[in-house]
């Protein structure tokens, strides 16, 4: 249900016993990276992994998609996931296994050639022509960095705020570069919003299905007694991982 008390911190490796034994002010930022992980995260966490894992055998891309409201911990989930693939660098080339990009805002071809391109960490990312630039992409997922998995976040930039209307060239060009490089792919946004970008592109929605809904923790009053049991297994969760001295 939980990460494991020894879950590492990225930077310095310590163990959960390791934090505990620091002095009090250096123990408060380590809470920053707690993670409570319940079974419904479990669920979408597992299905990310799969979704990975199967990018090497299967025919068509793997995809999935992961709706809810903000604050609901889908970017967290995503980044948490992220953060087990870093970039492998060698003598020549630097392989990216995950990528994490935010959706920009307007969502068109041009931008969002820039944000992937910076998530590789091309420097020459606004360099050259929305064509040359979009084939030199292609040729990073599918061969120098060998991207095996895709996290696109704020999908609902796809929606002009203006006059709500969708924008069709970004989504085509998405849809497009997914089928071409094969890359397993996760997108996430507002459970509405971000839905409709997808239902709007009938080819684009066959390769997602139906959406996974993470939702924030809510008091049940027609479940009561549930509810209480799932707050005080969270309550237990949390003081286990809280970097605390017991005497």
């Amino acid at each position: 249900m939980i990460d494991p008390e020894s879950e590492r911190d990225a930077q310095t490796n310590l163990t959960h016993e390791d934090i505990c034994q620091l002095p009090h002010l250096e123990r408060i930022p380590y809470v920053e990276h707690m993670r409570v992980r319940y079974p419904l995260w479990e669920q979408i966490y597992t299905k990310l992994h799969r979704c990975h894992q199967r990018k090497a055998i299967a025919a068509e891309p793997q995809c999935m998609f992961l709706v809810g409201p903000t604050g609901a911990g889908k970017t967290t989930l995503a980044a948490s996931y992220a953060l087990k693939y870093p970039a492998i660098f060698t003598e020549t080339v630097t392989l990216r296994p995950v990528v994490m990009a935010t959706t920009p805002s307007p969502a068109n071809v041009n931008n969002l050639i820039m944000v992937l391109l910076e998530a590789l960490g091309d420097p020459g990312a606004t360099k050259g022509t929305i064509g040359a630039r979009g084939r030199r992409l292609v040729r990073y997922f599918k061969e120098s960095c060998t991207v095996e998995l895709l996290i696109l976040d704020e999908l609902q930039h796809f929606v002009d705020r203006d006059n709500q209307r969708i924008l069709h060239n970004a989504s085509n060009w998405l849809k497009t570069f997914v089928k071409e490089t094969k890359v397993s792919c996760l997108f996430i946004g507002l459970q509405d919003d971000a839905e409709e970008v997808v239902n709007s592109n009938p080819q684009l929605a066959r390769l997602f299905g139906d959406p996974y809904v993470l939702a924030p923790f809510e008091w049940d009053e027609t479940k009561a007694d549930k509810t209480r049991e799932v707050f005080r297994d969270f309550l237990r969760e949390i003081e286990k991982l809280l970097p605390l001295k017991w005497c």
